[in-house]
C-alpha cells in the first residue's frame, strides 16, 4: 500500500489492503499423506532474482551430511544446466530436483510429504514489501515454515511463533534454522499449528470475502 501510494501519488486513504490467501481446494492439511521417513524440506518457485533459490542449494550442500533431504521444485529452462552442475559438482545426493509442472493434487502431496516448507531468501527489495503466495500456502497446509525476515512478512508472521525468520542472502542461517526444526519436532509442529490457526482467523477465503464486502459496501 505504501509503495503504490508513493509510486503513483495516490492518497493512502483511498487504498485498502486485501491479502490473497490460498486456493483451499488445493492447499489444506491432509493427515492421510504420510511424512517421508527421512527429514525433508520442500521449496518451490521460479528462477527469479527475488527467489533466492541459490541459497537453498547452498543450504543443501551445508546439510548434505546431516540427514536432511530437499525437494526442490523449481523451473526455468535457461537455468537447467546451472542446476544440473550444482547438483553434480557438489554431489548433492540429498536433493530431489523437480523441474516440470505438477498437477495440483500431486503438488500438494509432494509438499505435505515433507516436514518443513521453505519461502524466499534473497535481499531483493521487492521481498521487503510483498508477502509471497507460498507463505499463505504453507499456513493453509499447516506446515512449519522458514522464510526471510522482512517488514512485509512481519505484518502477519511472528518469528518463532508461526514461522522461523532467516537473514536474507544467508545460507548458513537458513541451514541453522532447518536443523533447529529438525531437532525439535514438538516446536516445529507447534509453529505449523499456530500458523494454521492464524490462517483460519485472518486469511481464509471466507474471512477475506467478508473484509472485501465491508470495503465495497
Amino acid at each position: 500500500k505504501k509503495f503504490i501510494s508513493k509510486l503513483f501519488f495516490v492518497n493512502p486513504k483511498k487504498l485498502e489492503v486485501v491479502y490473497t490467501g490460498a486456493d483451499e481446494s488445493v492447499f489444506y492439511p491432509d493427515p492421510a499423506i504420510k511424512k517421508r521417513e527421512k527429514f525433508t524440506v520442500v521449496f518451490r518457485g521460479m528462477f527469479l532474482p527475488a527467489t533466492g533459490v541459490e541459497y537453498v542449494f547452498e543450504a543443501a550442500k551445508i546439510l548434505k551430511d546431516k540427514d536432511v533431504n530437499f525437494i526442490i521444485i523449481v523451473w526455468g529452462r535457461d537455468r537447467q544446466a546451472y542446476v544440473e552442475n550444482i547438483i553434480k559438482d557438489n554431489n548433492l545426493t540429498n536433493v530431489e530436483w523437480i523441474h516440470w509442472f505438477l498437477e495440483p493434487k500431486e503438488l500438494r502431496e509432494k509438499m505435505l510429504s515433507a516436514h518443513v516448507m521453505l519461502g524466499q531468501f534473497s535481499s531483493n527489495e521487492r521481498m521487503a514489501r510483498t508477502i509471497q503466495n507460498k507463505t499463505f500456502e504453507a499456513m493453509a497446509l499447516e506446515m512449519p515454515y522458514i522464510t526471510r525476515d522482512s517488514r512485509s512478512n512481519r505484518e502477519i508472521l511472528i518469528d518463532r511463533v508461526n514461522c522461523l525468520f532467516v537473514r536474507p542472502d544467508d545460507a548458513k542461517d537458513l541451514s541453522d534454522k532447518i536443523l533447529e526444526f529438525k531437532n525439535n519436532e514438538e516446536f516445529r509442529n507447534q509453529v505449523g499449528y499456530n500458523a494454521h490457526v492464524l490462517y483460519k482467523e485472518r486469511l481464509a477465503s471466507g474471512v477475506i470475502v467478508e473484509g472485501l464486502e465491508r470495503i465495497i459496501y
